[in-house]
């Protein structure tokens, strides 16, 4: 973050401006080290970027008398923005990690014999703090899952990148916000921050709740962007399936889409406002986003986490109210044990757009055009999905969380035009939807950014109509200290 105001600034513009006419480029900023004084500074106020705060670090990096990951630094710089706007986006460790230090006196290698103290420097290494050290940890994990899609692990949990995709900043950016876990406490202090609040955001990046990696296997449904018009109203169905294998009692939902820029010093600087809910049939009790009791008019990240319980069904709805442009891009993405039961909605193919040619020059598959299942309205024939083994069973957890602190498997929607069904063995179970064998993450755990995959899969198909299906699992290696 540079300037220490929360106004949105020129800086602010060009980002969004950037990432509009570019939607596959992420970009991550620094919210700033200001702590209350100014507040997040821009141009992290910017709409369509990823602003980071920071944490404590973990493990051997915790300075004696700190606290944990669980803990926001004190420095790190808070929201609202000018315009009511949650920032930061999410936080990662930031307080004391180790890195490079530059060392212009020296012509050849600097590493040192060992690792310097917390705190300190030695040789061309160095442990140092702020918003700007936490921004790496979420951009490393972003390049993860960009190469996720890019290399088309999705479909079977091996590598394919004929079927690979270049996904959308949104659709980054959906899939860590739907991840991030709560935090405990700012400081040394318990229980002064709450989910949705100016400080974290929305929580601590957490890949174990998104993609499948280490001892979580989770189902995964991923996607390309929709495209929604002025006054339209896109519907999916899942009902909840609880079982030996995933006893997950939460489930969250998240909606982004990638703002037009702005006017500076705006007073309401989100232009095309999209509404995300979640109706529970039973009772038609209705779900709002980012802790609210009603539409969130504001911002352009909504999140909706809810407990569960067994065969309850809910439509998740993404309405268009009011859009300054024809039509409007969005990412969602879903988590939770469930299965699929329909689209109700009917979205345009998603305009082509010019691939960003930097960092890396990837084809993106064309949006899908096939036809919906007539006798229920439902788009069957265009999704991906990834189902978990059923040979890795999880244990319960020991520290449940609240309703505001899930700790779930998880799915990302995506349309899939020209996947072929696979016919070997698969040993989970999919139908039309997914099933999850995550386990809860706990507070003595923390996320390793520098994955391995390794990578376990079976498969199977399933025929409705003229509809295909294809189910899978995949998983990463990670150390649970690492960072």
């Amino acid at each position: 973050g540079g300037a220490s105001h929360n106004q949105y600034h020129t800086y602010d513009q060009w980002m969004d401006t950037f990432v509009y006419n570019n939607p596959d480029m992420v970009i991550v900023v620094a919210a700033g080290n200001t702590g209350k004084s100014f507040g997040v500074g821009s141009p992290a106020v910017a709409k369509n970027v990823i602003a980071v705060g920071s944490t404590f670090s973990a493990g051997n990096d915790i300075k004696s008398g700190g606290s944990d990951q669980h803990y926001l630094s004190t420095f790190s710089s808070r929201g609202p923005t000018a315009d009511g706007r949650i920032k930061p986006d999410v936080v990662a460790p930031g307080q004391w990690i180790l890195s490079a230090k530059a060392r212009p006196d020296l012509t050849s290698t600097c590493d040192p014999a060992s690792v310097p103290e917390l705190g300190k420097s030695s040789g061309g290494l160095m442990y140092d703090m702020g918003t700007s050290m936490a921004t790496p940890v979420v951009s490393g994990t972003v390049a993860l899952i960009r190469q996720y899609f890019q290399e088309g692990w999705f479909v079977n949990g091996s590598k394919n990148e004929a079927i690979g995709f270049s996904p959308s900043a949104a659709l980054v950016k959906a899939v860590l916000i739907n991840g991030a876990q709560s935090l405990l406490g700012i400081g040394t202090t318990s229980g002064n921050i709450t989910d949705y609040d100016y400080n974290q955001g929305f929580g601590r990046i957490n890949l174990q709740n998104v993609v499948p990696f280490g001892n979580y296997s989770i189902s995964l449904i991923a996607g390309k962007d929709k495209v929604i018009t002025n006054g339209d109203i896109h519907k999916l169905s899942i009902q909840i399936q609880l079982t030996s294998m995933c006893s997950l009692s939460e489930f969250t939902v998240s909606l982004v889409w990638t703002d037009p820029p702005a006017a500076t010093a705006c007073s309401s600087c989100v232009l095309n406002h999209l509404d995300l809910s979640l109706i529970r049939s039973s009772d038609s009790s209705v779900f709002y986003p980012n802790g609210l009791d009603s539409k969130d008019t504001v911002n352009n990240v909504e999140r909706i986490r809810t407990s569960v319980s067994d065969q309850e069904v809910y439509t998740i709805r993404v309405e268009a109210s009011n859009l300054s442009t024809e039509s409007q891009n969005y990412a969602l993405v879903a988590s939770g044990c469930f299965q699929l039961l329909s689209n109700g909605s009917n979205p345009a193919p998603v305009p082509k757009r010019p691939v960003t040619r930097a960092p890396r020059n990837l084809p993106v598959s064309s949006p899908s055009t096939k036809p919906f299942d007539g006798s229920n309205g439902a788009q069957v024939s265009n999704y991906s999905v990834t189902s978990a083994p059923t040979k890795h069973p999880v244990s319960s957890s020991t520290n449940k969380p609240t309703a505001s602190k899930a700790k779930k498997s998880a799915v990302a929607l995506r349309d899939v035009a020209t996947n072929s069904p696979t016919t070997s063995p698969h040993d989970g179970t999919s139908v039309m939807g997914a099933t999850s064998g995550l386990a809860p993450f706990t507070p003595n755990q923390s996320v390793n950014f520098q994955l391995q995959f390794s990578l376990f899969s079976s498969s199977t198909s399933i025929s409705s109509s003229s509809s295909s299906y294809t189910s899978s699992s995949s998983s990463f290696n990670t150390d649970k200290n690492g960072r």
